[in-house]
């Protein structure tokens, strides 16, 4: 089984940049796990249409992104179905398809997806450009690391 974790977000965009740093942070933590044949990791800062490239082979795709839902400021969620649309910060840009639009589209014209789609989200606070993670969502950090490790246990273990 090829599985696939993806840290979404530009860094330099505040709390946007918490799905790469989860991501680091946690090949850090669980370097054995990180290290597993099946596992493919990589971050990504814009999503969009070529965010469909790096599903091709996966059965599954654990994508780790900011939210923008109105829970609170580091509030963590999985999403075992694709986020309400307008629910990530990407979507509100002008640099093109958000990663919940990406994933309908591609549903919607028969492109190959993994079959599983995980959503792990981190509820953003601040989106400025040239800040860092606001104190709210480095302290959820922690809990967003363990749910990806929860989530790729799951799937290697099956």
């Amino acid at each position: 089984m090829n599985i696939r974790l993806i840290g979404l977000g530009q860094p330099l965009r505040g709390d946007d940049g918490v799905g790469p740093e989860a991501v680091r942070r946690w090949s850090r933590e669980y370097p054995q796990t990180a290290s597993d044949p099946t596992l493919h990791i990589v971050t990504v800062e814009t999503p969009g249409l070529e965010l469909l490239d790096l599903f091709q082979d996966d059965e599954v795709a654990i994508l780790v992104d900011a939210a923008d839902s109105g829970d609170p400021a580091g509030t963590v969620r999985v999403h075992l179905e694709l986020p309400s649309a307008g629910s990530t910060p990407a979507e509100k840009t002008a640099h093109g398809f958000g990663v919940a639009e990406t994933v309908r589209l591609a549903g919607a014209i028969g492109a190959q997806l993994p079959a599983h789609i995980i959503f792990i989200t981190v509820q953003g606070e601040q989106w400025e450009l040239g800040k860092d993670l606001s104190d709210s969502v480095r302290r959820a950090i922690p809990n967003a690391v363990h749910e990806i490790q929860n989530q790729i246990m799951g799937w290697i273990d099956r």
